[in-house]
């Protein structure tokens, strides 16, 4: 354990700048758990900013960027600071703040969204890095072309039925469409859901040897969020849906854009949501961990069930399915037998 005092948190403060800038540089050769590995490269923001303060979390902050700075070139010392950073140290002053710890979560991860944003508006003044963030779109798009002519070539050896190609290749038009529309701040929203949930669990298994204490989670199983929220998915389905046929042309594009955005990070909630209840019903039936696993990735893997897990997780903001039965009061028996009486 490093000690409290001035040299002990010096040392700390430099081994967890390496650490961080040792996790973003691995994170680049791994492509699977690249992401996994970049987010708990931000883990020791959150430790050094809970246990030591802000002026320690300062010179942390600037032996990481400077020292990345110096290894990847400036922009990846630039783009490191809302990427986990900035998240990590939002995240510490809601924990300081004593903010229960779901709601310190998600105002973490809007926050950085809002935040990342605003200097994805100036990224290609980072230059050649900058300029290949905005290009992501058109990446999509050219990867789109590429697939199609690949998949038509094929298509043409195997003498596959034109109808079933044509039918293929839009869906996929329709998909790369779409999901077009989500960069950057969906990508950005998933981006930090993730790391921040990081953070919080990396923060739950080492905190303690720095005398940090993070609230655990409510129950799974119990999780609700706003019936508000409603609106977002609402505003996101009109905008995207309907905008066609109110809206100027030049408008169009823009209108779904937000609501393409506000459809997809509400469906991510209430898919969250959808989950929640999901668990709580295997507790309720007592369902075994294997068939709860079983269950949970039948969900992940089908496009249809997952839209199923979301429409459940909006129809219980109503229905509340978890709500406890009603107690029966003395006498509510006879009475009922009573009521149903033919005689």
């Amino acid at each position: 354990m490093i000690t409290g005092n001035i040299a002990g948190k010096t040392a700390g403060t430099s081994l967890f700048a390496v650490l961080t800038v040792i996790g973003v540089l691995v994170s680049g050769y791994l492509p699977i758990l690249g992401s996994l590995v970049l987010a708990l490269a931000g883990v020791p923001a959150l430790l050094v900013s809970l246990a030591w303060g802000g002026l320690w979390f300062l010179v942390y902050f600037i032996l990481t960027v400077v020292s990345l700075g110096w290894l990847g070139g400036w922009a990846s010392g630039a783009i490191l600071v809302p990427m986990l950073l900035a998240p990590a140290a939002l995240f510490a002053f809601l924990i300081n703040s004593e903010v229960e710890t779901l709601k310190a979560v998600f105002l973490a991860v809007f926050l950085a969204c809002g935040f990342s944003m605003s200097l994805w508006m100036i990224a290609p003044a980072l230059g050649e890095t900058g300029t290949k963030m905005w290009a992501q779109r058109e990446q999509l798009k050219l990867w789109e072309r590429e697939f199609e002519v690949k998949f038509n070539k094929s298509a043409e050896s195997k003498t596959v039925d034109q109808t079933i190609t044509t039918v293929f290749l839009e869906q996929i038009r329709e998909w790369v469409d779409f999901v077009s529309l989500l960069i950057p701040f969906t990508f950005l929203f998933v981006w930090h859901l993730l790391s921040v949930l990081v953070f919080y669990f990396g923060g739950r298994a080492w905190g303690a040897k720095f005398g940090i204490k993070i609230e655990p989670f409510s129950k799974f199983s119990s999780w609700k969020f706003d019936w508000n929220l409603i609106w977002l998915f609402a505003a996101g389905w009109f905008l995207f849906y309907m905008s066609e046929s109110f809206l100027d042309s030049r408008l169009i594009f823009a209108a779904k854009m937000v609501g393409a955005n506000l459809l997809a990070i509400s469906k991510i909630l209430y898919l969250i949501m959808g989950f929640s209840l999901l668990f709580w019903m295997f507790e309720k039936y007592q369902i075994s961990v294997p068939n709860r696993i079983g269950l949970s990735f039948l969900v992940i893997l089908f496009y249809q069930v997952r839209e199923i897990l979301v429409w459940f997780g909006i129809i219980d903001v109503w229905a509340d399915f978890r709500a406890p039965a009603p107690v029966a009061k003395p006498g509510d028996d006879d009475q009922d037998n009573d009521d149903d009486s033919f005689f």
